[in-house]
């Protein structure tokens, strides 16, 4: 667990990663080091603005946001990024991009929590070097507001052995992904995370794991493939009988689901994971 976030924009990273950048997480406790995660790009800055957040992603663990300001996308240079990452295992949960050239963008962070009751935690993001319209050539600066959006929800986290019950995942996909066939994996390992036909998935790599990625799903669980519908949604059941023997006791399952390009097969949209717990 960490509870200090510094950010050190020039730092080297591993290899020949010259100028990448690193995030240092400390324990608040001991002050020993926990983690460093480094930038992935040249002189970009990463580190720029950290800001621990809550568990935003249900893993048990605080999450961390990192401004990269000197970040530059394929399509243009300098538009600065700021990541989402899980506290959990550094994997990257949403990504923002500045709106220009140069616009400063990740240079502030702030959690506002869930201000407009959406369900949904809300960030500002500082461009401390956009430009204004009320100025002549001034940069100004301003804030962005973004939504974080876990892109599924479950109805429980847990289920007795004894008595059984079922666990209801309610996938919420962009519109854009509306049509485009889904699936659902299975872990019985962790939150990994494990690389896939271009995507990560928040999913330890297990026989699970691989039979749930091939569309080998166990009989409990329904739904647990097909297409999304017209607004991007799409439900799967996961249902466990009463009386499970012990040996399953305290276990715990994790689910993530991801959609897929039609054609290519290339991943595009992927779920945070949810842990499903079965208790005594």
């Amino acid at each position: 667990m960490f509870d200090i976030a510094v950010g050190a924009t020039g730092e080297d990273g591993p290899g020949s990663q010259y100028d990448h950048g690193s995030v240092y997480l400390f324990s608040g406790a001991t002050r020993t080091l926990q983690r460093r995660l480094f930038g992935n790009q040249e002189r970009a800055t990463w580190g720029a603005s950290v800001l621990i957040t809550p568990d935003l992603n249900a893993d048990g663990r605080d999450d961390l946001l990192v401004g990269q300001v000197g970040y530059s996308p394929e399509w243009e240079y300098a538009t600065g990024s700021v990541s989402l990452l899980s506290g959990h295992n550094g994997l990257r949960l949403q990504r923002w991009f500045g709106p220009s050239r140069s616009s400063g963008f990740g240079s502030a962070l702030a959690f506002l929590g869930d201000p407009n009751g959406d369900g949904n935690p809300d960030f500002l993001i500082g461009s401390s070097g956009i430009l204004s319209h009320k100025t002549y050539g001034g940069r100004n600066g301003g804030f962005f507001g973004y939504s974080f959006d876990p892109l599924i929800h479950a109805d429980t986290s847990e289920i007795s052995a004894q008595t059984g019950g079922s666990l209801q995942l309610e996938m919420d996909f962009p519109d854009s992904e509306a049509g485009l066939p889904y699936r659902v994996m299975i872990s019985t390992s962790g939150m990994g995370p494990t690389w896939i036909s271009g995507g990560w998935i928040p999913l330890t790599s297990d026989g699970a794991f691989e039979r749930s990625l091939h569309g080998q799903h166990p009989p409990m669980l329904t739904g647990g493939s097909g297409f999304l519908d017209a607004n991007g949604d799409a439900t799967a059941v996961f249902r466990m009988p009463a009386g499970l023997p012990s040996g399953l006791w305290n276990s715990t399952r994790w689910f993530s689901a991801a959609t897929a390009h039609p054609i290519a097969g290339q991943v595009r949209k992927v779920t945070v994971p949810v842990a499903l717990e079965i208790v005594p």
